[in-house]
């Protein structure tokens, strides 16, 4: 008879199964899977030989499919992530969106050379503000190591940090990289900041749960200088008034459509000539990309605003999660609005290939996406946009809610404000 563990191990298996047969048939199916891949980039990529070599690339992918009869399905998928993030560009990418993926309760940043608990779900609140150091008796930065040439959508260290963040949770690749034995459960080891260490067996829940906001606790760092936050478009764009200036911030988190950045827009620049702002703060952390274009008409907008201080008094806000038309929209925000870039390098490349296409391989149905245009957005190829005043997270501080990038902005901003008066 099967154990409740064993039993609930193959349940979570099963469900991992894509929809084509085993034996030959599975075989065939996944011959016919990577030569689409290979045929199909070729036919859509910008240019996909610009960092590996035609014959380098086939040769790799040759191998793949001679290993597809005597491996799991997973491991295919895996040797296709790191075959994939030689092709060097951020926007190319086997992406895990058709997954059906499973999630340990976490959520981790890496926050002072270390990846630190920043989110769990209620179950393990104790855990929230921990530094990860062990799964399943694996050092962290084993683990790391082990992701870190597979995880996808990386175009610089920056990015490679923040995606093996995203990936450090995630059941399916934890167990086919040999971290965790059993795909349901696996012992989290975790050091306070006095270097007192517990281990803690977590279960895996699914995406669903995981993406589901009420089902976890989250560090937040704040300004209690910015007043009250008015939201303006569904979590992307809003904005706040800091208090005792004439300074005006705005979350742009995220891409509206086109029409509803037109309202936004205009909003903005009726906002900015009725409280006669002269500061101007572009938060763009987190904002992981959308439509270049939607951010150029925000930045029009802006721009006609008299009252601002377009020679000192914008600021831009990015970190590494400032991502593919976001960081582009950086790029440009610097350039058309003379802004003062603060924080940290984003995670993609002003200059180089961008804006994504995609296609779905027809049996295994993994989701591949691809760069079709070449952005030449500063002189620097292939490089982060890196910022004018390099600020990064420090543990203490982002554990106590601290914000320091905004931190040194207000300051700055106050500092000047003390100069025209005088």
């Amino acid at each position: 008879m099967l154990s409740t563990s064993s039993f609930l191990s193959l349940l979570f298996l099963s469900v991992c199964i894509p929809f084509f047969s085993l034996g030959q048939d599975r075989t065939e199916a996944w011959q016919a899977d990577l030569e689409q891949y290979q045929r199909q980039l070729e036919t859509h990529h910008i240019n996909l030989y610009n960092r590996i070599g035609k014959s380098d690339f086939s040769a790799e992918l040759a191998t793949i499919q001679q290993a597809v009869a005597h491996t799991t399905d997973w491991q295919i998928k895996l040797d296709l992530m790191r075959l994939t993030r030689k092709i060097g560009d951020g926007h190319t990418a086997v992406s895990l969106q058709n997954e059906r993926l499973h999630y340990f309760p976490l959520g981790l940043r890496n926050i002072s050379n270390g990846w630190r608990i920043v989110k769990t779900s209620v179950e393990y609140e104790d855990l929230l503000g921990k530094t990860l150091v062990a799964i399943n008796g694996h050092p962290i930065d084993e683990v790391a190591a082990k992701l870190a040439p597979l995880v996808q959508f990386v175009e610089n260290p920056y990015s490679v940090l923040f995606r093996i963040g995203d990936y450090l949770p995630i059941s399916e690749l934890l167990h086919n990289l040999h971290i965790i034995e059993n795909p349901t459960k696996a012992t989290f080891t975790v050091s306070d900041d006095s270097g007192t260490k517990t281990t803690r067996e977590l279960a895996a829940i699914n995406q669903s749960e995981y993406t589901t906001a009420a089902y976890f606790k989250e560090l937040k760092i704040r300004i209690p200088e910015l007043g009250p936050v008015i939201e303006w478009v569904d979590q992307k764009i809003a904005w706040a008034q800091v208090r005792d200036t004439k300074a005006l911030y705005i979350d742009f988190s995220g891409y509206p459509d086109f029409e509803a950045m037109q309202k936004v827009g205009e909003q903005f620049y009726a906002l900015i000539d009725q409280n006669q702002f002269r500061q101007l703060i572009i938060d763009l952390r987190g904002n992981t990309g959308g439509d270049l274009y939607v951010g150029l008409f925000l930045a029009y907008a802006l721009n006609l605003a008299d009252p601002i201080d377009w020679d000192h008094g914008v600021y831009l806000l990015t970190d590494q999660y400032t991502y593919s038309a976001a960081a582009s929209n950086a790029a440009l925000f610097r350039q058309l609005l003379n802004a003062k870039v603060v924080g940290m390098p984003t995670g993609s490349n002003p200059a180089g290939y961008q804006d994504l296409g995609e296609f779905t391989l027809d049996h295994s149905n993994v989701r591949i996406t691809y760069s079709k245009r070449h952005f030449r957005l500063q002189q620097q190829e292939n490089e982060a946009l890196l910022p004018d005043v390099m600020i990064p997270h420090e543990w203490q501080a982002y554990k106590a809610g601290r914000d320091v990038m905004l931190e040194w902005i207000l300051k700055d901003i106050r500092s000047q404000s003390s100069l025209e008066v005088k």
